[in-house]
């Protein structure tokens, strides 16, 4: 009967549960759930299509719908923060009756002022509890109670001294203050009875060391959680002054000697001696008669925590651009020598504590890696705020992750991936990321679950920080092989300056206080995919790097391909031009276009407008659904024409005497030259005749655009050419052409057996590339004609085809090939010609209209000549040229190197040309001219000049 009892339960929880999900998914209707929370399996990563994404002001009441909260909760903004990839990040604390929640974070993300993603932990089961039963005082005495410590912080009134100096608090204290709060009761199941109302207490304890908020009901005064704030290094890591030798470290002497502390980097570094105490109230500063720190012994280690935290801070804030752990230039405080003996070091969510190692097996504790490892745990706790069970391995995995690239960051001749390698006496480390089997602590799972290395029992946060450890190696440096659970992986390496970016991006933008390994692995792949784009190498070996260590699936995705099309003219005569294009890629997610004048567009189908004359180029890049090869493009060139007045510059030195010149220009078009007569040449280059006085010529840019004028071409109607029928139109057959004047066709008749035909129409080019399609409507049984306006420029092996599920009409006798449409078109063939070329099939009736030209303005151009008679020159040098008239040699003297000389005939035509090298006298042969009268032009420095010779 019992076990009938519980099987009934359980179904009903089934059902209530899923009936909750049902009505989550209504509620994001139209939105993607990228995953779930492990903790309340709500959807904890949403991205919100187009028509969901919504203003900021709008998101909390958006968010209290769709998220289908209690209509007594809300979420309230705490910190908004923007990053370099154009993205502003909301944090949000949820609130029930106006108490905060526990655990709880949303984060919106807002791109060009719209939220586009979200995610988060929050609850949507409470008690009915909505206040406080029980006193301040009566809780606080049970949370006491619990921890049963010998010495509490604030009973030390040396140490709460001490902190009002460090922290300039002048009212700090130690002691207690409850905060009314909603907790879910540890090691329970997701349900509104374990949703409490509670106290919460930070208790602070000296002896035995302790720090933790304890959460006390107000209702029962049941301990419902204790989380604790120390986060330790499991055993420690290198001092970095003993065994890198000589570092730059800042220190102040402000009071006398100097002192290990600064106000450079945020709001200060400041390092203490606690003298082998275990109480800050016991602290004296570290004191050196110079800036010189050459200490010896056990305070060397002083100067290995200083320098860790200022490396740490330097890492932050010119690697990931953030301003200490709080992103406000939060003080990072160190206290050395903690205790005796003591083979660790810790954060305890204000500072961080060393001891000096026990002398067996560790050495003094203050190594870099673990100074970043422990300032770290501080970066966590003010951004994600990452809890117990996989949220805390994942907070030490990434306190390992960057204590070892803060090493690798301010020592990089001396970084690698074991934690405390440098204090380690006789081999002792902590952990190895490149192999946590290697781990000095108990060996570790180099995957997710690993048997025989996971800790299922005790969920045990160092050990079971192997996997995302070793995950953050892989992606650094790549590796193939099988993994201790199986997967055949093959992760390419992205080297370390780009996975710390990927790494640092997921903890600080998408990481919460539940995130587990899955939530870890959707978080990082956004990160990568924000960074590197959805197509890219680095989204690849994410995800590749997590199935390594058994965390999801291997990378897969698909390869888009671009393709679009215009709608309406792509040549105007004059600007603007507005063009539509439509894109017709398939396996693509995003699109980018650049229209060629500068323009871009992230649209699906843009519309772009041309303000200025050219000819244009379009691009369009597709982009899939990420695989390391997803991205297509398509590059039309020449395709938007736009015609204006040409370029063409007049002569820039006018000559003297009778000359030719080449006059050039450039346009969109044609270009066609003119002078006072009318039309002398055609080109980008005109040559003129030669010249005697200045001439003015124009010239204009032509363009072919699509005329109004309408003729028809090709069979008339189904009677033209003889015999036919119907046929089945499924077995699309065509008719081949050929554009021997570009045209617009505006329209064709069709025949069709009956108006529920299914009936498209294209155009295809000769490679096959669809150019035209529609569907037209068949609005009675026979001849329909179907609008088109399709453009067609010239070309070769079009094709006119139909598609669909019914009959239309075509001829089976009276084809001749070829078939003119009038005088732009030649259809050439059928897709049978092969054994029955008398078939000519379903278009009759082609209505055109010939592409006409269009001229742009004029543009002037004026070649100009200055009357010479004998000799003339330009410029203040004397050049000689002599004898004139002459017979076999021309002799030509100029008091610099002379650059050039020219013999030109009557008309304009070079017939001699010479390019002396670093000469001033040059003899010219011009023996073999017949007899007559040329012009001899010299250059020489910045002079020229141009005579008349006789050659006799």
């Amino acid at each position: 009967m019992g076990n009938t009892t519980k099987t009934i339960a359980v179904i009903i929880m089934a059902s209530l549960t899923g009936a909750a999900l049902a009505q989550d998914g209504q509620r994001l209707a139209g939105a993607s759930v990228v995953d779930h929370s492990g903790i309340t399996n709500l959807p904890c990563f949403i991205k919100l299509n187009a028509s969901q994404q919504m203003r900021t002001e709008n998101f909390v009441d958006w968010a209290v719908y769709a998220l289908n909260v209690p209509a007594t909760s809300t979420f309230k903004s705490y910190e908004t923060f923007s990053d370099e990839l154009g993205y502003t990040h909301t944090r949000y604390k949820q609130y029930m009756n106006g108490y905060p929640v526990e655990a709880t974070q949303i984060i919106s993300h807002i791109k060009e002022g719209k939220v586009v993603m979200l995610n988060g932990d929050y609850y949507q089961n409470f008690s009915s509890v909505s206040a406080a039963s029980m006193t301040e005082q009566s809780a606080l005495q049970l949370a006491l109670k619990k921890v049963n410590a010998k010495k509490y912080a604030w009973e030390n009134k040396n140490l709460e001294a001490h902190e009002r100096m460090a922290t300039n608090t002048p009212d700090f204290t130690f002691y207690p203050k409850g905060e009314l709060v909603y907790v879910h009761k540890k090691n329970t199941g997701y349900s509104a009875e374990n949703m409490r109302l509670a106290y919460k207490f930070n208790i602070f304890a000296e002896v035995p060391l302790y720090r933790s908020n304890v959460f006390v009901d107000a209702a029962t005064g049941e301990i419902l959680d204790e989380q604790s704030l120390i986060c330790t290094a499991n055993v420690i890591g290198t001092a970095v002054t003993k065994y890198s030798g000589t570092v730059t470290m800042t220190c102040d002497n402000a009071s006398g000697p100097f002192r290990l502390r600064e106000t450079g980097r945020g709001n200060g570094i400041q390092t203490y001696n606690l003298q082998n105490g275990t109480s800050t109230g016991s602290a004296v500063d570290f004191t050196n008669g110079s800036s010189n720190w050459n200490v010896s012994g056990v305070d060397q280690a002083a100067a290995d925590a200083h320098w860790g935290a200022e490396m740490t801070y330097d890492y932050y804030k010119n690697v990931h651009n953030r301003n200490s752990i709080d992103n406000a230039g939060y003080m990072l405080r160190s206290y050395v020598h903690y205790s005796n003996n003591y083979v660790n070091a810790f954060w305890n969510g204000s500072y961080m504590s060393y001891g000096d190692g026990d002398g067996t097996q560790y050495d003094i504790m203050t190594a870099l890696d673990i100074c970043g490892h422990e300032i770290t745990h501080g970066l966590v706790s003010n951004t994600a705020g990452l809890g117990g069970g996989e949220a805390g391995a994942l907070n030490e995995a990434f306190a390992d992750i960057f204590g070892t690239s803060i090493e690798a960051y301010a020592r990089p001749s001396q970084n690698d991936w074991i934690m405390a390698k440098d204090i380690g006496i006789g081999g002792a480390q902590i952990r190895d990321l490149a192999n946590e089997h290697n781990s000095g602590e108990g060996a570790g799972p180099n995957c997710y679950l690993e048997s025989g290395y996971w800790d299922a029992v005790n969920q045990e946060v160092h050990i079971n920080s192997g996997p995302a450890g070793h995950w953050y190696y892989l992606l650094t440096v790549g590796g193939t092989g099988t993994s201790g659970c199986g997967n055949n992986y093959n992760v390419v390496g992205l080297t370390m300056a780009k996975s710390e970016k990927i790494a640092f991006r997921g903890l600080t933008v998408y990481f919460t206080s539940n995130t587990t390994y899955a939530n870890a692995r959707s978080f990082t792949i956004q990160a990568a995919t924000d960074l590197y784009g959805n197509c890219s190498q680095e989204l690849a070996s994410t995800t590749n790097a997590w199935f390594a260590v058994n965390v999801g699936a291997a990378y897969t995705g698909g390869v888009p391909a671009a393709s679009f099309a215009v709608t309406g003219s792509t040549q105007s005569c004059t600007a603007p031009l507005t063009v539509t294009f439509t894109n017709t890629s398939s396996g693509a997610t995003s699109y980018n276009w650049t229209f060629g004048d500068g323009g871009t567009s992230t649209t699906a189908s843009p519309a772009h407008t041309y303000t200025a004359p050219g000819v244009y180029n379009v691009q369009l890049v597709a982009t899939g659904t990420c695989s390391a090869n997803s991205k297509d493009t398509m590059l039309q060139n020449n395709i938007i024409v736009v015609n204006g007045p040409p370029t063409a510059a007049s002569p820039s030195v006018p000559a003297c005497g009778p000359q030719s010149y080449v006059l050039n220009g450039s346009g969109p078009g044609s270009l066609t030259w003119y002078n006072a007569s009318g039309q002398v040449g055609t080109g980008s280059a005109y040559t003129t005749p030669v010249l005697t006085v200045t001439t003015t010529y124009s010239v204009t840019s032509s363009i072919m655009v699509a005329g109004s004028a309408t003729l028809a071409g090709a069979p008339t109607n189904t009677a033209t050419l003889g015999a036919g029928s119907f046929l089945a139109i499924s077995n699309n057959h065509y008719l081949v052409f050929d554009v021997v004047s570009a045209f617009t066709l505006k329209s064709v008749d069709i025949y069709v057996q009956s108006t529920t035909s299914t009936t498209a129409v294209s155009i295809e080019d000769a490679g096959g590339t669809v150019l035209y399609s529609l569907t037209p409507t068949l609005s009675v049984t026979g001849k329909n004609t179907i609008p088109l306006n399709w453009h067609l420029p010239l070309g070769t092996g079009y094709k006119i085809k139909a598609t669909g599920t019914n009959g239309l009409f075509r001829n089976s006798a009276g084809a001749n090939y070829p078939i003119a449409v009038g005088s732009v078109a030649n259809i050439t063939a059928n897709d049978v010609m092969g054994t029955a070329p008398t078939y000519y099939y379903w278009f009759y009736n082609w209505v055109y209209a010939s592409d006409v030209p269009c001229p742009s303005s004029p543009t002037i151009v004026t070649a100009v000549i200055q009357n010479c008679t004998g000799i003339a020159s330009y410029g203040k040098e004397n050049i000689e040229v002599y004898p004139n008239p002459a017979h076999n040699n021309l002799f030509i003297n100029a008091p610099h190197n002379i650059t050039s000389v020219t013999v030109i005939d009557m008309i304009g035509k070079t017939i001699l040309s010479h390019q002396p090298q670093n000469e001033t006298s040059v003899s010219l042969d011009v023996s073999t001219l017949p007899a007559g009268v040329y012009f001899v032009k010299v250059v020489a420095g910045d002079s020229y000049k141009l005579m008349k010779v006789i050659k006799e």
